[in-house]
């Protein structure tokens, strides 16, 4: 008989199965069969993520590195962290990337650093970089920082600035002293005369420079000049004011026509000019004479007139070159007094408001002293050609010297030389001014003749020649006509007019 299967016996079974493999799925047993609870919530036994870690700060930015005095640099940064501590300077050498920290850490949000104690005129790298306690930022850029050059004061100005030859219809050629040792070169300016609107020209001379020709100039037109030097300090003072002008047409060499009726006697060692006639020392007089017709006009006599050797005329006042080795003063009618004591003269002129005479020193030696007609104060004295005879103050303002062995030559006020010693032949005195082109010399020797040369011509280039009648010059004025009046030692004299 067939066994019969027990119906409740397979049913058990299969409860068996499912509840085995409702066991062995996760999350059985635990927390009442609760579903995995949400990441970081509670749950039976689950755990959340953990937080990030601090993190070192951001690089700074725009590093700028300024040298502000000759030993400080001062630094500038962009901060791009909010979590830094402290940020770090470091310096190297320039170019050398050999850097060390300096000034200690700064605190945090700085962004400015000032180096001090530094070596002048040196270049130096700087870079910055921000930290906290994870670690260190990257390094900013990095920039060159130099220190100032320590300066020396500014060098002193130079002097005796001054016509160095003649000028053309285009250029003026320029001269000056270098007064200091420290300058690192020369700068010349320029302005319209009497405008005070000075512009430098030509660039920056080198040291040591002394003369420079500006050039490129419209003719017959006058300028104003200084110059100065200058080194990393800075520029001096100006030197003194030159004024001076470019030629117009060169103008035709001078002619002359002797004038047959001025011929009287009055020989003479000196002369001098005044309005409307010709003043002509003469021993213990001065002798007044028409410049028309060398006529005697009138005479000065005064009990201390004594070998009067020159004569200048300033407004009315009469300054006369006396033999006993006094400048006399005389007034109109007023007696004479001794103006001032200066020695044997061999001639006196006028001119820059002084007196300029030409003093025995010893010998055959002489010097050119002048004193201020305004208070007798004595300027720069300096040695002259043995033997001087006379004396001129050119339109130029430099004074020309002549002596009795035939020997010439033009001074700066300083006493320094414009144009060498020439010799022009024969016995040489008298010079005189012909007008502000032109001055003449009178010429004694064999020759007998008076030479006419440009103002300003340090190379002594003759405009002409004047054949004196009978020779044996002693004295030459000219008058604003541009006329030559010349006196001989055999007591006649001839007035020459310009063609």
């Amino acid at each position: 008989m067939k066994k019969r299967e027990n119906p409740l016996l397979g049913t058990g079974i299969w409860i068996l199965m499912i509840l085995l493999v409702f066991c062995f799925t996760p999350g059985c047993g635990g927390g009442g069969g609760g579903s995995d609870p949400p990441p970081g919530g509670g749950g039976g036994g689950g755990g959340g993520n953990p937080p990030p870690p601090p993190q070192p700060p951001a690089a700074p930015s725009g590093l700028s590195a300024t040298g502000v005095s000759t030993s400080q640099i001062n630094l500038a940064w962009t901060d791009n962290a909010n979590n830094e501590t402290a940020f770090q300077v470091q310096r190297s050498p320039a170019g050398q990337n050999n850097f060390a920290q300096v000034g200690g850490n700064l605190p945090a949000n700085t962004v400015i650093f000032q180096d001090v104690g530094l070596p002048a005129d040196t270049a130096f790298d700087y870079r910055v970089r921000a930290i906290n306690g994870v670690g260190n930022s990257a390094f900013s850029n990095t920039d060159e920082g130099r220190t100032l050059v320590n300066n020396p004061p500014p060098p002193t100005a130079p002097s005796n600035l001054r016509l160095n030859g003649v000028t053309t219809t285009s250029t003026i050629p320029l001269a000056w002293n270098d007064n200091s040792n420290n300058e690192l070169g020369f700068r010349v300016f320029r302005s319209p005369t009497g405008q005070n609107t000075f512009a430098q020209v030509g660039g920056d001379l080198p040291a040591g420079t002394t003369s420079f020709t500006d050039v490129g100039l419209p003719q017959a037109t006058t300028f104003d000049y200084v110059v100065r030097s200058f080194n990393g300090g800075g520029e001096s003072a100006n030197s003194n004011l030159l004024t001076a002008s470019t030629q117009g047409a060169p103008p035709p060499p001078p002619s002359f026509n002797a004038n047959p009726a001025w011929t009287s006697a009055v020989g003479t060692s000196g002369t001098g000019p005044d309005l409307g006639s010709v003043l002509v020392p003469r021993g213990n007089r001065i002798l007044r004479l028409n410049q028309n017709t060398g006529v005697m006009e009138s005479e000065i006599t005064d009990p201390l007139f004594q070998a009067c050797v020159g004569i200048v005329n300033d407004n009315g006042t009469l300054y006369i070159a006396d033999g006993s080795g006094n400048i006399l003063q005389k007034v109109g009618n007023n007696p004479a007094s001794a103006w001032k004591n200066v020695g044997i003269m061999a001639g006196m002129r006028q001119g820059a408001g002084r007196l300029w005479v030409v003093v025995l020193t010893g010998g055959n030696s002489r010097a050119v002293r002048n004193f201020r007609i305004s208070d007798k104060q004595e300027g720069t004295q300096f040695p002259v050609l043995n033997n001087a005879a006379g004396l001129e103050f050119l339109p130029d303002g430099r004074i020309a010297v002549g002596t009795s062995t035939g020997n010439f030559a033009i001074y700066n006020q300083d006493g320094s030389i414009f144009a060498p010693q020439t010799n022009l032949g024969g016995g040489l005195g008298p010079i005189c001014t012909l007008d502000a082109n032109f001055y003449a010399v009178g010429n004694t020797g064999a020759q007998e003749r008076v030479e006419i040369f440009r103002v300003g011509d340090a190379a002594l280039s003759s405009q002409g020649t004047l054949t004196v009648r009978g020779g044996g010059v002693t004295g030459m004025v000219a008058n604003p006509g541009a006329e030559l009046y010349v006196m001989r030692g055999n007591d006649t004299s001839q007035r020459y007019n310009r063609n």
